[in-house]
């Protein structure tokens, strides 16, 4: 707008493992003024908040490096989530390998790749928000800031470039745990093969010697029963 930006972030929280909590912040930022709204309590904005009461931060001498100072905290909070995930990522894969067919693991894997991809829509927009800011794209913001957008910029795609490498590893390790089960499935068919070959001809030869004929060679013969066991014996052998 003409005399402020109205910009749109998001917070992100660990709430467990695998799962994450997206919060809103909206906010207008002006020549000489940072207007913030939110639905939920954001840890980032209440640290921001306390060190400009306090006075703790003479960074915040305008309104430029104070919406920077917000951004720059709620990015850092990305980096932290992601970091989880790696440590995440790595004892599930560990997992698969261990027992192809836990599918926990795999529960678990699909469930972190798919908030990653609600996280990475949300970098790859404020990234290109960012690019953008650091070039001097808006005129209410100093022009002598643009380098720590630059520095946010810079952040968003190193945060981008990991969750993309997060998410081909999980595919990797999906497509291994696909490898895996189709191995031990291989496995299973083949000893079940071999003992299919083994029996085919016990089961011939029991069919044949069970159909109503009454005359067959050794039908009569008190030794045929032992005769025919040992040929099966033999055939199997």
């Amino acid at each position: 707008y003409e005399d402020y930006l109205f910009f749109i972030a998001y917070a992100i929280k660990r709430v467990d493992a695998e799962r994450i909590k997206l919060d809103e912040i909206d906010m207008a930022v002006g020549k000489n003024f940072v207007l913030t709204y939110r639905h939920n309590h954001i840890e980032e904005l209440e640290v921001v908040k306390n060190a400009f009461k306090s006075k703790i931060n003479h960074f915040h001498k305008n309104a430029s490096t104070l919406f920077y100072t917000i951004i720059d905290n709620m990015v850092d909070g990305y980096q932290v989530v992601i970091e989880n995930f790696d440590l995440k990522i790595d004892e599930f894969g560990d997992q698969i390998f261990k027992d192809p067919s836990r599918s926990e693991s795999i529960i678990a894997l699909t469930s972190i790749k798919e908030r990653l991809t609600k996280i990475r829509s949300i970098v790859v927009a404020e990234e290109a928000i960012f690019l953008n800011t650091s070039k001097g794209f808006y005129s209410i913001l100093n022009e002598q800031e643009n380098i720590f957008f630059k520095d946010i910029y810079d952040h968003l795609n190193k945060i981008l470039d990991k969750i993309d490498r997060q998410g081909n590893t999980i595919s990797n390790l999906l497509l291994a745990q696909m490898n895996l089960s189709t191995q031990k499935l291989n496995e299973l068919i083949n000893f079940l093969t071999i003992i299919s070959a083994i029996l085919l001809p016990a089961n011939l030869i029991a069919g044949i010697y069970g159909m109503n004929f009454h005359k067959m060679p050794h039908l009569e013969d008190p030794s045929g029963f032992y005769i025919t066991i040992l040929i099966m014996f033999l055939v199997a052998i």
